[in-house]
């Protein structure tokens, strides 16, 4: 009936309000602590997303809806999806080793192939930003970021040589003080 489709629509709605509430109460106590800022990224994203699913699993539960059948249903789908959105997927298991294993960090040079280099300036579970001297930036696929080789220039010491072209006209008068 309209009346049972209503219920368990706002029974769900309260279960997910709640846990993006609890999501968000955990993120400001996890911004708090002393831990590095990557590993702080994956436990508020992890946190809200099996937050999500729980609440969405107990919602679907109190309004009478038998989960058991809905798993041959899930699995099915799970299989299309990942099929279909295997690099998608693999973006984001690669982000997540990113963030836990801190190879590349905020404000690190790295350089993927001539053509990509730059700062990171933001490390997402799906791509990583860099931006170059030019302030051009590059989005890459967290996936190239952890299946490739990459130059980190500024892993182990901050201090970075950059090389750069400096024209002198002829009529220099002193070319050592250039």
């Amino acid at each position: 009936s309209l009346w049972m489709v209503i219920k368990g629509s706002l029974t769900v709605l309260i279960t997910l309000v709640g846990a993006l509430w609890i999501a968000s109460a955990l993120e400001a106590r996890l911004m708090r602590m002393e831990i590095d800022s990557s590993l702080r990224i994956v436990l508020v994203r992890v946190s809200k997303a099996l937050l999500i699913l729980v609440a969405l699993l107990v919602g679907l539960s109190m309004v009478g809806i038998d989960i058991t059948a809905l798993s041959v249903f899930t699995g099915a789908l799970g299989v299309g999806l990942g099929l279909g959105l295997q690099r998608i997927a693999s973006n984001y298991v690669s982000g997540f080793i990113i963030l836990l294993d801190r190879s590349i960090r905020l404000g690190n040079v790295v350089q993927l192939s001539p053509e990509i280099a730059g700062t990171v300036s933001e490390i997402t579970t799906r791509y990583t930003v860099l931006r170059n001297l030019a302030g051009i930036e590059f989005l890459v696929p967290n996936e190239l970021m952890v299946s490739n080789t990459v130059q980190n220039q500024s892993y182990s010491d901050t201090r970075v040589r950059v090389a750069l072209r400096v024209g002198v006209a002829y009529s220099t008068p002193d070319i050592e003080a250039v």
